[in-house]
């Protein structure tokens, strides 16, 4: 499928062959099943799956949802991680070799729109499984056919978001930059909800996340699926229970919306002892550099620069901060879990922590809260033991296998929920 189809008559063939090429669905494990039938999935993916990003995030929950017995079949710009050969996975390249570049970025969505529509008549899936700017013709058919639709929502409302992103930056003097994801214009935002009012149900990775779309002006079906960590990597450091912390670290975009200002500011105020450190993992633009030069100066931080290889990385950390002013589900908080670090997280950030429990939690922007917990797990060596033990227990629940189970059990409620009635003359 490496090419771009531009005329209609050689769309409608290629649509006629993917059906044909891709009709039988092979399962080699217990399938999941709704009325007697596997449970198939059109996952639509309009970037490369398996690249770092969200890109990782797709191809990890299509990859736990073979694992747990669900037929996928994902239409993608293309695939930079391949699936297991047993797994129940059909992989469709829209591009190949083609880059969204060189026929444009919103060409590229539209026409993987338009793919995804005629797959959904062609392959009759039971649900359908869409990612955002490719969601309006897919949705169309899949209510057209009395299918469900979902959309994937991988942080908070959209307005909500940008609102609170700009708040953050404010609080630096800087305007969100040009070319941010943040830096949305109302076009792009009535997409967005256009995109939400589409669909059956949103998907989103957090209850926090689920709580932003309160605000939206439709009513928004949403339902919650946490994200996972990969415990299939192993862990290059044994961590005993007990001792002080003394290895601190941000891994994120330095920004103001991931709270690292804030972050600086109160680990100045918390006056670490010597051997403490913390480093921030990360890209940083060249005017955020500047406005927090004075707070990067201090001696017990330093910048590690961008961050290829977050698990070695916290395998070498004992705690991972996370002050986030707005997050959907953030997934470096659940490979914390996973690897033994101490988490310490905003109500924002969207990480599946317990307070007092799993990980210390913070309300978003309160920096007495933020302070107060550095300095706890600095000194406490049974606050430290406690949380290290309580997240031992709790990270089981945190694997992408386990999402994975827990989003094969949502489809199979979503199928058996009442359904869209068809458009007249649907066949």
């Amino acid at each position: 499928m490496g090419r771009v189809l531009c005329r209609e008559a050689r769309r409608s063939e290629f649509v006629h062959t993917l059906g044909q090429r891709h009709g039988a669905w092979r399962t080699t494990r217990e399938p999941l099943r709704h009325r007697d039938q596997v449970v198939k999935v059109l996952y639509s993916f309009p970037h490369p799956i398996g690249a770092p990003g969200i890109g990782l995030t797709a191809w990890h929950q299509v990859d736990a949802l073979a694992r747990a017995g669900v037929d996928v079949t994902v239409v993608c710009t293309s695939v930079r991680k391949r699936f297991d050969a047993e797994l129940p996975v059909h992989t469709l390249s829209l591009l190949g070799p083609v880059r969204p570049r060189m026929v444009g970025l919103n060409r590229t969505y539209s026409l993987h729109d338009w793919v995804v529509s005629q797959l959904i008549r062609s392959l009759k899936p039971d649900l359908v499984h869409l990612w955002p700017r490719a969601v309006l013709k897919s949705a169309a058919m899949a209510r057209l056919m009395g299918l469900v639709s979902v959309r994937e929502a991988p942080s908070p409302y959209t307005r909500l978001a940008v609102q609170q992103a700009r708040a953050a930056w404010a609080e630096i003097g800087l305007p969100v930059p040009q070319g941010h994801f943040h830096d949305l214009g109302e076009e792009q935002l009535t997409l967005e909800d256009a995109e939400f009012a589409a669909v059956d149900f949103v998907i989103v990775g957090s209850e926090q996340a689920a709580a932003s779309f309160g605000v939206a002006p439709f009513p928004v079906q949403v339902r919650v699926n946490e994200y996972g960590y990969d415990d299939r990597v192993q862990q290059s450091r044994r961590r005993t229970i007990g001792g002080l912390s003394r290895d601190f670290v941000f891994i994120g975009r330095l920004e103001p919306t991931k709270g690292v200002h804030q972050l600086l500011e109160c680990w100045a105020a918390a006056s670490p002892p010597e051997g403490a450190g913390l480093v921030l993992y990360g890209d940083i633009d060249a005017s955020t550099l500047k406005r927090l030069g004075p707070l990067l100066s201090h001696d017990h931080v330093r910048l590690g620069g961008y961050c290829n290889n977050v698990e070695s990385v916290l395998d070498s950390a004992d705690v991972l901060v996370l002050p986030s002013r707005s997050e959907g589900s953030a997934l470096v908080g659940y490979e914390a879990l996973g690897r033994g670090v101490i988490p310490l997280v905003s109500d924002a950030s969207g990480c599946p922590v317990v307070h007092g429990v799993s990980g210390l939690v913070h309300h978003a922007g309160d920096s007495a809260q933020l302070t107060g917990h550095l300095k706890a797990v600095l000194a406490d060596t049974s606050l430290v033991s406690r949380l290290r033990h309580g997240g031992r227990e709790e990270r089981g629940k945190w694997t992408w296998e386990a999402s994975g189970r827990r989003l094969a059990a949502l489809y199979d409620d979503l199928l058996n929920a009442p359904r869209r009635v068809p458009a007249q003359g649907a066949s």
